[in-house]
């Protein structure tokens, strides 16, 4: 779900399984548009992200930043 603060930013919430919340800015800084709280969820290694429904990058929700993908070969 996406949440508008005080100052017009807006944030996107994520609670998983277990009941923890996280909070990440909604805007994709990869795109410019204010769609990650429409992202799809998941984890990776332990760690919860969430995929930018526009372009995929995926985005780590503990810190917020954005996962760079290694390409073999």
């Amino acid at each position: 779900m996406a949440a508008l603060l005080p100052d017009g930013s807006q944030v996107a919430l994520f609670r998983d399984r277990s009941g923890m919340l996280y909070g990440i800015d909604n805007r994709d800084p990869f795109s410019g548009a204010a769609v990650l709280s429409r992202g799809l969820t998941g984890t990776h290694q332990g760690r919860p992200f969430v995929a930018s429904p526009l372009l995929k990058q995926r985005f780590d929700l503990i810190s917020g930043s954005a996962w760079t993908t290694r390409r073999c070969g």
